[in-house]
């Protein structure tokens, strides 16, 4: 390229970028960012990840029916509101009774999980309703306590049921 004065000649410009600047781009934020060579994502979360995925109670109509027509029973800080229907499999909410939202979370994760380690397998195709209610204590208690506590709980579903 040759200027004369403080003008460029169009006949002196190439009209290909050099090599090295071809492949180079920027990828988009949605692209996989992984290096080369990398093991691809998991899919599953450990060995018991085909029946994480449990069917939750979201419907406004649900709820009532079950606080209308259901039964509720209760075990310490834990208490169970149960409808049992016709066909289908087992639906579950889990609700933490606390001012603060860290609490309130943390009473549901810990609800959730010794549900679905627990008691999920054995329930997961029986047509109930489940809205587990934990007061502040459960975010306190030992987890084999309130392990013990939802198997009362819903040893007296079977009974009920």
């Amino acid at each position: 390229m040759q200027e004369r004065g403080s003008r460029i000649h169009e006949e002196d410009v190439s009209a290909t970028s050099p090599a090295c600047q071809e492949k180079t781009r920027i990828p988009r934020s949605y692209e996989d960012q992984r290096r080369a060579g990398s093991p691809p994502p998991k899919t599953e979360k450990g060995p018991e990840a085909p029946h994480c995925m449990m069917e939750t109670l979201t419907r406004k109509k649900d709820f009532a029916r079950i606080f209308e027509e259901g039964k509720r029973i209760g075990s310490g800080p834990l208490r169970l509101f149960f409808y049992r229907r016709e066909t289908g499999p087992v639906r579950v909410c889990f609700v933490g009774r606390s001012k603060k939202a860290v609490r309130r979370n943390r009473i549901r994760r810990r609800l959730r999980e010794a549900f679905r380690v627990y008691y999920y397998p054995v329930w997961k195709d029986r047509p109930f309703d489940f809205v587990f209610v934990g007061d502040e204590g459960i975010a306190l208690v030992e987890f084999p306590l309130l392990v013990r506590w939802m198997g009362e709980l819903l040893g007296r579903v079977e009974q009920d049921g």
